[in-house]
C-alpha cells in the first residue's frame, strides 16, 4: 500500500477516535449515560472464510496460529430512529461500537488490537416479550499491534498491513425483566479489502454487556 493511502486511512482512523472521544465526554457532562453500553468478551481466532459465520461455519484455528482475544467493549447510541407501519413502530439505532482487545496467540506474547465502527442495530422483533433480541452490523477500521500469525500463514509472500477494515456482526439476548444485562454472540472480521492488503482473519466469541439505556 502506498504511503499516501496509508496516510488517508490513518487519518480516517484518527477521525473515528475524535468522534468517539467527543461522544464520550459530552454525555458525561450532559448526564446522558443512558446512551452507553459497556461490556467484555472473549473470542477465538478463526480459520473461517469471510462469510463463514453467516453460513454456520465455526472453524477454530489451532496450533501456533490459534489463540484467544480478550475484549473490552464500549458503545454509544448516536441516534434512535422511529418509523411506523400500519400495525408496528420500529426504533432501530445508529451507534458507534469500539473494542480494545488483548490477543493471546498460542505460544506468543500478548499484543493489543483496537477497532471502531459505525453500526446499525435492529431492536424490534416479535418475540421480544419473551426474549429481548438485537442484531448489529457495521463497518470501520481495525489496528493490530502485531500481524496475526494466521494472517501471515495464509499469505506468506504478501505484504500484511497492521491497519485493516473492520466488519462486526453480533446478536444479543436478554430476559425481558433484565434488559440492561445482555448475552452477546459476535463475529469480528478484519480484512485489507484489497486496499491495505488482500485477506485477513475472523474471530468469534461470546460476552456480557451492560446497557445504561
Amino acid at each position: 500500500m502506498t504511503v499516501s493511502i496509508q496516510a488517508m486511512v490513518r487519518l480516517f482512523l484518527y477521525f473515528q477516535i475524535v468522534v468517539f472521544g467527543t461522544c464520550l465526554f459530552n454525555p458525561l457532562f450532559a448526564k446522558e449515560l443512558d446512551r452507553w453500553t459497556l461490556g467484555v468478551g472473549v473470542a477465538v481466532i478463526s480459520d473461517n472464510h469471510p462469510m463463514g459465520v453467516v453460513q454456520g461455519e465455526f472453524k477454530v484455528a489451532d496450533g501456533d496460529l490459534g489463540g484467544e482475544i480478550y475484549n473490552v467493549n464500549l458503545g454509544y447510541i448516536l441516534k434512535e430512529f422511529s418509523f411506523s407501519t400500519d400495525s408496528n413502530t420500529f426504533t432501530p439505532h445508529l451507534e458507534i461500537v469500539s473494542s480494545l482487545g488483548f490477543v493471546d496467540e498460542n505460544n506468543s506474547d500478548l499484543f493489543y488490537n483496537v477497532n471502531a465502527a459505525f453500526a446499525f442495530r435492529w431492536v424490534d422483533f416479535p418475540w421480544n416479550r419473551y426474549l429481548s433480541t438485537t442484531i448489529m452490523t457495521g463497518g470501520g477500521l481495525n489496528y493490530s499491534q502485531r500481524i496475526f500469525r494466521l494472517d501471515i500463514a495464509k499469505r506468506p509472500n504478501d505484504y500484511r498491513s497492521h491497519l485493516k477494515f473492520f466488519w462486526p456482526l453480533e446478536v444479543t439476548f436478554a430476559l425481558p425483566g433484565f434488559k440492561h444485562h445482555r448475552l452477546v454472540l459476535f463475529n469480528h472480521h478484519i480484512s485489507g479489502g484489497h486496499m491495505m492488503d488482500a485477506g485477513g482473519i475472523d474471530s468469534f466469541g461470546a460476552g456480557y454487556r451492560y446497557l445504561f439505556h
